[in-house]
């Protein structure tokens, strides 16, 4: 990245992502810092002090992992985000927003507004860097704050906020995109008539049904033409296959020849193919049973 080009979004999003890995490499180091702790407070002769997991040689790998850590994080401060700042400071500084990340969070314009507390804590806003407070009210909407921005027109005030801390914001389009992705695959393996309608295929007639009860004829059921609706490729592929099985020496009452240019043709269209094509692969996966 060009630092002397780049915008106050690029470099504070480069700046959010230096301390991400300076906060992944602090919690790495703690973890082993603590297992230290627990080493030097074990009883000599203790049952826990012949563990090979509180050994002075597993120590010593931890102090060495605990001084790697620690270099590593010194190397993100020196080579990423001293560049990063020494730039932002350069152009004299940009505006940069806070949201109070809870429910009811108020985006603030730094992290010292009296309305907080110091255990409050902020989503920095690293896409609404470098923008100017009146467009940041506009997107922020009820969420400004009123101490922050006390000149925020009470119509903006009263719209729905347009913005979303960006841990929020990372999380959503994940889910939107496992999401979408099983849509994808889902579709993939579904099946319908070339025209989006839904396949069904014949499965027989069946006569209305009377029986008696209490000495009256009831009625069961009414007269109908019973389907079943092939949803996936793969149901469809079985039924052709069944079909082509169970019709060698004659028409099979669960596979009916009124269905079977519909499923070929859907199939057909499915897999790009002709419908002869599917009909002798058909005939060809019925013949290795």
């Amino acid at each position: 990245m060009n630092l002397t080009t780049a915008t106050p979004v690029e470099i504070d999003s480069a700046i959010a992502d230096a301390y991400g890995k300076i906060a992944d490499l602090t919690g790495n180091r703690m973890r082993a810092e603590r297992t230290i702790a627990i080493i030097d407070d074990i009883e000599p002769g203790s049952y826990a002090s012949h563990l090979p997991q509180y050994s002075p040689a597993s120590r010593a790998k931890l102090v060495q992992q605990v001084e790697r850590f620690q270099a590593a994080i010194n190397a993100v401060y020196t080579d990423e985000l001293s560049p990063l700042d020494a730039e932002y400071y350069r152009r004299g500084t940009w505006t940069r927003y806070y949201l109070v990340d809870n429910t009811n969070g108020h985006v603030h314009k730094d992290q010292s507004c009296n309305t907080c507390f110091p255990s409050t804590k902020y989503a920095w806003l690293v896409e609404q860097s470098g923008m100017s407070a009146e467009d940041l009210v506009e997107m922020a909407g009820e969420d400004a704050c009123t101490v922050c921005f006390p000149w925020a027109p009470v119509d903006q005030l009263k719209k729905k906020s347009r913005l979303e801390a960006p841990e929020r914001k990372k999380a959503r389009l994940e889910r939107e995109a496992k999401k979408a992705a099983a849509a994808a695959k889902k579709a993939a393996k579904a099946i319908t008539n070339p025209d989006g309608s839904p396949l069904k295929v014949f499965t027989g007639h069946y006569p209305e049904r009377q029986v008696v009860r209490a000495g009256r004829v009831v009625k069961v059921h009414p007269a109908h033409d019973a389907y079943d609706t092939l949803e996936t490729l793969y149901a469809a592929r079985g039924w052709l296959t069944d079909y082509h099985f169970w019709n060698k020496g004659g028409a099979h009452p669960s596979y009916r020849p009124e269905s079977l240019d519909d499923v070929l043709k859907a199939v057909a269209h499915k897999e790009g193919k002709d419908v002869e094509t599917v009909r002798a692969e058909a005939k060809k996966r019925a013949e290795r049973r």
